[in-house]
């Protein structure tokens, strides 16, 4: 069990790690009956899913494609982490793969003609748009009947939902950017693509979730659904059996603050790497946030001398260790105490803070800020009179110019320039900014099943589901078995028989194996039976029946709990020591009617353990 940052424990008022109760997905997963269904993985990756795509590492032909596809000079300079395939750039030939894969190897409906519903998790909006593009054109004989994208982005998102959640139409295939990752129960899910990476433990199994549901008769009467399908295209299993680490618990933080805090990192980064220009920027702005600090404020007052010699004296310009902590750990949090007058233009603060200081580390992520920094030049309204006033700059920063040679000036320009219409984007995106794509041929396809260890799916339980559906399937014609079902004693050549009976028709049963499950000997072989296959409600019925009259002083609230262990007894055919049952009854009973009910309900021959409480 993974215990991640927000502290729940805390909450509810028990020891970190110690939850007053709990029952994981293996326990509902083994429950007899089931409460959730399991799941099997195939992990599918490429030479591109794998190692990303290098220009110098292309073979010719794939370096002609891909000079074809985005010119020559950007060409040259691609170099793009698998993880990032759907997300910097769009793979035509690895998303062909993910397609045909689910297609050819996916659960099917009923009819084996199809794939059943499945849900695929895909990288942006503009991704899972061109999933289903590419699927309509692989597919013309489905086309958007079967394939739907769903995100918020799409009209009448809702209605999409709706037929979705519908169990028997042509849309099969959902192709979802956040809006189906959590929170929808659609029972029919059969399959799900994981066309992404996720960084998230809670949402990765919160993602799982939608296939856990149970859904009887789903392939026709009898034909329940036993499992679903996991296709992980990009390492989740292994990022979080290998690499994953428990984040700290941060907390809820501002806008205003992580801005500050950003600018707090591009200084330190400026410093690092001796970039006086970077430097210089991130000193003059974080000044600018501090003397923005409300001298009223509560919060700000407790540390007023703090904030006045970052004010007052050439603290902030020298930046050594300790001023870097004293803004980090008691001037930042205190940023939530200025009033946020523009959270789009703070927003863009933020990200413009975030490429510089990538810009400064010649890091990867300089180009991740690059392209949402683009993306929101997209959303702006070009009817609008203060937007149009900036085509200027707008112009400036899409172009080619801009980012072959960009320097912190450049973009502190932009930042100034811009901010002020931030507001005035729309959110149904569009523009002229378009995902670089290519037909580059993909190789290297390697294909594995996973094995996902569920705690408590072990031999055990496999025999006892086997062997339930054996004396099921016996009861109707065996009388000894009949007697175990009512209740009735039997004779030990009687269990011998039986014994004999099931092993002679079904010797692939391990009758030692249930045994040992269940602690008992080969002579209580009549106790694990009717534990599996439970009592017959109308004998139940009759001696509870039978102990109400006898005890007609009990409360309401008390023979609810009599019905509640008579079903109870009635499915698992006892009540074992050390289960919650016991619990139950020191709650709903006065202690002299513990006894009675050992004495009134126990004692019988019907009863199979002693002392249960």
């Amino acid at each position: 069990m993974k215990f991640i940052s927000r502290n729940t424990f805390d909450m509810f008022d028990c020891e970190t790690t110690d939850p007053t109760f709990e029952f994981g997905l293996d326990a509902a997963i083994n429950n007899e009956p089931p409460y959730l269904v399991p799941f099997r993985v195939k992990d599918l990756t490429t030479d591109f899913l794998r190692d990303g795509i290098h220009y110098n590492d292309l073979s010719d032909e794939q370096k002609r494609q891909l000079e074809e596809d985005l010119g020559e000079e950007q060409a040259k300079r691609t170099t793009i982490a698998g993880k990032d395939i759907g997300r910097k750039i769009f793979s035509e030939d690895t998303d062909r793969i993910i397609l045909e894969n689910l297609i050819d190897n996916g659960i099917k409906d009923e009819t084996g003609s199809l794939v059943g519903k499945t849900i695929i998790f895909a990288q942006r909006q503009d991704h899972a748009e061109h999933l289903e593009k590419l699927f309509c054109k692989l597919y013309p004989q489905y086309g958007i009947k079967v394939c739907k994208v769903i995100h918020n982005a799409i009209p009448h998102v809702d209605t999409l939902i709706k037929e979705f959640k519908k169990p028997d139409n042509d849309f099969r295939i959902a192709i979802s950017v956040d809006m189906l990752d959590t929170g929808i129960d659609v029972p029919e899910v059969v399959n799900l693509v994981f066309a992404k990476p996720v960084k998230s433990w809670v949402k990765f199994w919160q993602m799982i979730g939608r296939g856990t549901r149970l859904r009887p008769n789903l392939f026709g009467p009898g034909k329940h659904k036993s499992e679903f399908l996991i296709f992980d295209h990009y390492g989740n299993f292994d990022y979080f059996e290998q690499e994953y680490q428990e984040p700290e618990d941060t907390g809820g933080k501002s806008l205003l603050q992580t801005t500050f805090e950003a600018r707090v990192e591009l200084a330190q980064a400026a410093l690092k790497h001796n970039h006086a220009a970077a430097f210089d920027t991130a000193i003059e702005l974080l000044r600018a946030d501090i003397n923005d600090l409300p001298d009223t404020s509560v919060a700000v007052k407790r540390d007023l001398r703090v904030v006045h010699q970052l004010q007052q004296t050439t603290l902030l310009q020298q930046f050594d260790a300790r001023t870097q902590h004293l803004l980090m750990d008691t001037i930042a949090p205190l940023m939530s105490a200025r009033v946020l007058c523009d959270k789009h233009a703070s927003a863009l603060d933020k990200l413009i803070a975030g490429i510089q200081r990538c810009l400064v580390e010649q890091a990867s992520c300089f180009e991740d800020g690059k392209i949402q920094l683009l993306a929101e030049l997209d959303k702006l309204a070009v009817n609008i009179q203060a937007v149009r006033q900036k085509d200027a700059v707008i112009a400036e920063v899409r172009s080619a110019a801009f980012w072959q040679q960009p320097s912190i000036g450049k973009l502190e320009h932009a930042r100034q320039e811009l901010r002020g219409i931030m507001k005035y984007r729309q959110t149904g995106g569009g523009g002229g900014y378009a995902m670089p794509s290519t037909s580059t041929g993909d190789t290297g396809l390697q294909v594995s099943v996973r094995e996902v260890k569920i705690a408590g799916a072990n031999e055990a339980m496999i025999y006892r589901r086997r062997f339930k559906d054996i004396i099921d399937g016996m009861l109707a014609a065996n009388p000894t078995l009949q007697k175990i079902h009512k209740g009735e004693p039997i004779a030990e050549p009687e269990l011998k028989t039986l014994t004999s009976t099931i092993l002679t028709s079904h010797p692939g049963v391990s009758l030692e194996v249930l045994n040992e499950f269940y602690g008992r000997t080969a002579d209580q072989l009549h106790l694990t039976v009717r534990e599996i296959i439970g009592l017959d409600p109308q004998a139940i019925e009759a001696h509870f029946q039978a102990f109400l009259h006898a005890h007609s002083s009990l409360t309401a609230q008390q023979v609810r709990f009599m019905n509640l262990l008579k079903n109870y007894i009635a499915q698992h055919g006892q009540h074992r020591r050390g289960e919650a049952l016991r619990t139950a009854v020191r709650q709903h009973l006065p202690r002299g009617y513990r006894r009675r009910v050992h004495t009134g309900l126990m004692s019988p021959s019907w009863w199979p353990c002693s002392n249960p409480f």
